[in-house]
């Protein structure tokens, strides 16, 4: 895992903390894609890798939901959510590996 993903045409960024600093997993704390190219799957993109990584390592990654530009909690929550993401008890959203670890 790292803590800094960023697609190769710089059309978005992510930025996650290790296991410990805020949550006992990785934790997204950003993903942000420039206003001019959302829409275009950049973010998404980014998303799906970071999850491959987190899977191919056998590690959770959670996140705390928190819109910006646009886009409001609901429609948010529902991106991650369609990649496995789930409530934990206290309102972060979590996803466990797919590998099964």
């Amino acid at each position: 895992m790292q803590t800094c993903y960023v697609n190769h045409a710089c059309r978005a960024i992510a930025d996650l903390v290790r296991p410990g600093e805020l949550t006992p997993d990785w934790t997204i704390t950003r993903i942000n894609v420039p206003v001019a190219y959302r829409g275009q799957g950049f973010g998404s993109k980014l998303l799906d890798q970071i999850l491959a990584d987190a899977d191919a390592e056998g590690v959770a990654i959670q996140c705390e939901v928190s819109p910006s530009g646009g886009l409001n909690y609901d429609q948010l929550t529902a991106w991650y959510m369609r990649r496995g993401f789930q409530y934990t008890e206290l309102g972060y959203l979590r996803r466990t590996p797919r590998n099964g670890k």
